[in-house]
């Protein structure tokens, strides 16, 4: 600034910042340099662009990847439970199922004799 308490060098300390710029003459302060704001180009708008959807597909191809991993495991271990649930245990090798109509025939009818 340069109106105020500005205007008086007197007044004002600078003393510290070195990184301050412009003002009156009197505080000695290196001249400021205006920088226009970055301009927005075509150019770098496309390069965003492409970025995004590259990471976008990146992380689609990677959850597909995952999902894919996924559903193999659970097939194969369901897979592995149904070999495991055909063999017969150790109880229906040594006693066979027989119906309950066989059984009462076999036994005339639950008789005691």
């Amino acid at each position: 600034p340069t109106e105020g308490n500005f205007q008086n060098a007197t007044l004002v300390s600078v003393f510290g910042n070195n990184d301050l710029c412009g003002g009156i003459k009197e505080l000695k302060l290196k001249a400021c340099l205006t920088q226009a704001p970055p301009v927005k180009t075509k150019q770098s708008s496309l390069v965003k662009k492409v970025a995004i959807g590259v990471s976008v597909s990146i992380a689609f191809l990677l959850l597909l990847f995952i999902v894919s991993v996924c559903l193999l495991w659970l097939r194969k271990r369901n897979k592995k439970q149904q070999v495991n649930n055909s063999t017969p245990s150790m109880f229906e090798v040594i006693h066979e199922k027989i119906s309950y109509g066989d059984l009462r025939n076999a036994t005339d009818g639950f008789s005691s004799s």
